[in-house]
């Protein structure tokens, strides 16, 4: 699973997800604060982010299997 473009500036989207399976993800920001949760099919998905400020985020990807993690930077 991939996030693109990274730095982003208002959204971006996630790739590499298997269409037979749901995701949950959760984004969050560097105090640990949760700006996001979205559930997803397995196709790829555009997240958009436009209304938080420039910095660094980390997004969680969990699905039955296991948890990715991504950072991800909004200029």
């Amino acid at each position: 699973i991939s996030a693109y473009p990274n730095p982003f500036t208002s959204e971006f989207t996630l790739s590499g997800l298997d269409q037979n399976e749901k995701y949950d993800i959760m984004i969050v920001d560097l105090t640990g604060k949760t700006i996001l949760t979205k559930s997803l099919d397995g196709t790829n998905a555009t997240v958009n982010l436009d209304d938080q400020l420039a910095g660094m985020y980390f997004v969680f990807i969990k699905n039955n299997e296991k948890t990715t993690k991504i950072k991800l930077v909004k200029q």
